[in-house]
């Protein structure tokens, strides 16, 4: 079933649509002189689309949703996925003192999607085209590698943690697409079924960052805290003499609640904290290439045409 939000859903027919309308062309039979459903040259059921060259004659066309019909379309149309999904995860931990900690998380993952959506040739808007056929398939893969050095240690009522790290991950996405009409068997969902393989289409997308970072966080016996932060990130979507940025944060809190002049409230007060903080992120949520002039591409016939000014 189409799960778009159009007309060939029917969830969202049976929403909008009067009850008036009916499903199926209805006709007098001679024979009987009583009213009965059409069918067509193949021996279906004729579905109503709402037409009067394709249903009842000197009838205005339909109000709403004019030459179509959900329950006709995908009484004969098929529409499936196919994922498949391989994720590999390594993880390595070296401790050199017990103060001092080495961590390295990897992560691969590669998926892949294969995507079919076949218009029959009996009913609907694919009746004109003889039936159609899209298919595309997609492989996406994704790598992560995080590496981050840990000191960890108490002095007496002294607590310093200090932790540096590297990041880097990329994504690349790849789609092939390819559409074709006037089919030859209904029952086989393949391109070389169709006659006229009319259009077809290929993308690559690749998306990379990197980024350095470093945190430091102090408290005295639990009560007196600082922190501070740093990391530079880069990322594919500007341009490459910007690519590189530069965020950091401060911090402190005060435990009030530990404090001595604080010991008559236990009874009632679990915990009063004090705490401020600034700092300063960013994000690459920009799009691909906008750091640049862009143009589109037009096929007529065997030639590209490109357009510019984007």
């Amino acid at each position: 079933m189409d799960d778009s939000w159009g007309a060939t859903n029917l969830m969202y027919t049976t929403s909008f649509i009067a009850p008036i309308y009916p499903i199926y062309v209805r006709v007098i039979d001679p024979a009987t002189n009583q009213p009965v459903v059409r069918t067509d040259s193949y021996g279906h059921p004729q579905y109503d689309y709402g037409v009067p060259a394709t249903n009842y004659v000197d009838t205005p066309v339909r109000g709403f949703m004019s030459t179509s019909n959900p329950l006709g379309s995908n009484r004969y149309n098929r529409q499936y996925n196919t994922r498949n999904s391989l994720n590999m995860t390594y993880t390595a931990d070296v401790t050199f003192t017990d103060w001092l900690r080495f961590n390295s998380t990897n992560n691969i993952n590669l998926g892949q999607t294969e995507y079919t959506a076949y218009g029959n040739p009996f009913e609907g808007p694919t009746k004109a085209d003889n039936g159609s056929l899209t298919k595309y398939q997609q492989t996406n893969f994704r790598q992560d590698y995080i590496q981050t050095l840990t000191f960890h240690k108490t002095f007496n009522l002294h607590d310093v943690q200090v932790m540096l790290g590297h990041e880097w991950n990329k994504t690349s996405v790849k789609r092939l697409t390819a559409y074709a009409r006037n089919g030859f068997s209904t029952e086989v969902d393949e391109i070389n079924n169709f006659g006229d393989r009319y259009n077809s289409g290929s993308y690559t997308t690749e998306y990379n960052r990197e980024g350095y970072f470093g945190s430091a966080m102090y408290n005295f016996d639990e009560k007196y805290f600082g922190q501070v932060s740093y990391r530079r990130d880069a990322s594919s979507t500007f341009d490459k003499n910007h690519r590189w940025g530069n965020f950091w944060s401060v911090g402190a809190a005060w435990m009030i609640s530990k404090e001595k002049f604080m010991s008559g409230t236990k009874g009632w007060l679990d915990q009063l904290k004090l705490k401020a903080s600034i700092g300063q992120q960013g994000n690459d949520g920009i799009g691909y290439w906008n750091y640049t002039n862009l143009y589109d591409r037009s096929r007529y016939d065997t030639s590209i045409v490109p357009s510019f000014g984007h």
